[in-house]
């Protein structure tokens, strides 16, 4: 009897969009945390959409690049997570049907 490696099942690559999910909301979550310690302030953080929108336009605000990045990112990162989630939901869903 000799010992062979198995190929990957269908049940183990469906672990990857559940962990890239996972990776992508943590990583989300740390940079709007790390934005919301370094704008310091409630009044900044309303005016998140306006900085962003401004540094998408290429306005320069008094914070610089730095806070609207780091919102941008975190919020790339999130909606990231909620393709794999969606992705992983939708591969189910296929293979069930």
């Amino acid at each position: 009897m000799t010992d062979r490696i198995t190929p990957p099942t269908a049940h183990h690559r469906s672990m990857l969009p559940l962990v890239l999910a996972a990776l992508l909301i943590s990583f989300g979550l740390t940079m709007f945390l790390f934005s919301a310690a370094y704008a310091k302030d409630l009044q900044t953080l309303a005016r998140a959409p306006e900085l962003v929108w401004g540094f998408i336009c290429g306005r320069p605000s008094e914070f610089g690049p730095i806070l609207p990045l780091l919102l941008t990112i975190g919020t790339l990162s999130l909606l990231g997570s909620v393709f794999a989630l969606g992705w992983r939901w939708w591969r189910g869903r296929q293979a069930a049907g």
